[in-house]
């Protein structure tokens, strides 16, 4: 039960050969079909493959991608995107509320124990 926990999470790894294997173990290890590992991963030897994927050389093996240099659209809350009724309407609705300046917070509890 552990295992498939690990193997869950695992799947979400950053790493693509540690989420292929993940949903490799998770599909009961098959040798052939949808969960069937890819002929150059199952061919290959525990060591081989540790050897492989070492990070002692401090590279990824296969190289991470480059981050993509296209910023996502950002919209901001405005007046830009305000029809202006709508802005006329909350602006006359902003100005008829008032606060109160002298909130006390704690007078429920005065009336209550005192």
């Amino acid at each position: 039960v552990i295992c498939c926990v690990f193997c869950c999470f695992f799947q979400r790894h950053y790493h693509p050969t540690v989420r292929k294997y993940a949903a490799h173990l998770l599909a009961g290890a098959p040798s052939e079909g949808s969960g069937a590992l890819n002929m150059e991963l199952s061919r290959k030897s525990a060591t081989q493959l540790f050897l492989d994927y070492s990070v002692k050389g401090m590279v990824f093996n296969p190289a991470v991608a480059a981050p993509s240099s296209k910023k996502k659209d950002r919209f901001t809350i405005g007046d830009a995107f305000l029809d202006a009724k709508l802005k006329e309407q909350i602006d006359c609705a902003l100005a008829e509320a008032s606060c109160p300046t002298d909130a006390d917070f704690a007078a429920h509890l005065r009336s209550v124990h005192g």
